[in-house]
């Protein structure tokens, strides 16, 4: 390429360029008109959202106002309701009182009654118990000794037989381990001769080769 071709290339980039800013120009234009456009859209609704804003405000003060004063009226009602109430349960308050020591003084000694005669039962019933519970530990303990006794007998036998067979299997264990090491030392042997009967061949080979190379 000579300089009238760089040359051209840039006046070809600078179209482009222009091209572009010109085209970038014209989209914010649009977009720009777009935006203002919804922008207006908005600022309508929100001065419509605010008159109806206005509007629900007064509607609801006015109910606020009313509800008010349903209010107070109910707490005066209240109020008179409430002192009526105290008066009442304040006189049924005195009377269960009342009632409520008469059946608790009856109650008490109702309890202590039958709290004595509780305690008598039981304490013949813990009686009985002692006397059931030591006739049955009593035959417990004589059933334990017997089984016992019959336990120590069968382990004492149990224990002989067991020592008779591990001496039997001691036994017939020595004997295998005598015949093995003793095979085991006929083998090693036959491999102990074997190899100087090799070595002795392998030196008499070696005199032979050297005799021949002389």
């Amino acid at each position: 390429m000579n300089g009238e071709d760089f040359k051209r290339l840039e006046q070809i980039v600078g179209n482009f360029k222009e091209e572009v800013k010109a085209e970038f120009r014209h989209q914010i234009g649009i977009q720009s008109e777009h935006f203002q456009h919804k922008l207006d859209i908005v600022a309508e609704g929100h001065e419509a959202l605010r008159k109806e804003i206005r509007d629900t405000r007064e509607e609801l003060s006015e109910k606020i106002q009313f509800v008010d004063f349903k209010v107070e009226t109910l707490n005066q009602k209240i109020d008179g309701v409430r002192d009526n109430l105290n008066q009442k349960i304040d006189g049924v308050e005195n009377k269960l009182n009342q009632k409520i020591d008469g059946v608790e003084n009856n109650l008490n000694r109702k309890i202590d009654g039958v709290e004595n005669k509780l305690n008598q039962k039981i304490d013949g019933f813990r009686d009985s118990l002692n006397q059931k519970i030591d006739g049955v530990e009593n035959k417990l303990n004589q059933k334990i000794d017997g089984v016992a006794d019959n336990l120590n007998q069968k382990i004492d036998g149990f224990r002989d037989n067991l020592n008779q067979k591990i001496e039997s299997v001691g036994d017939n264990l020595n004997q295998k381990i005598d015949a093995v090491r003793d095979e085991l030392g006929q083998k090693i042997d036959d491999v102990a001769a074997d190899l100087s009967a090799h070595r002795a061949d392998t030196e008499v080979h070696k005199r032979v080769y050297k005799v021949k190379e002389d």
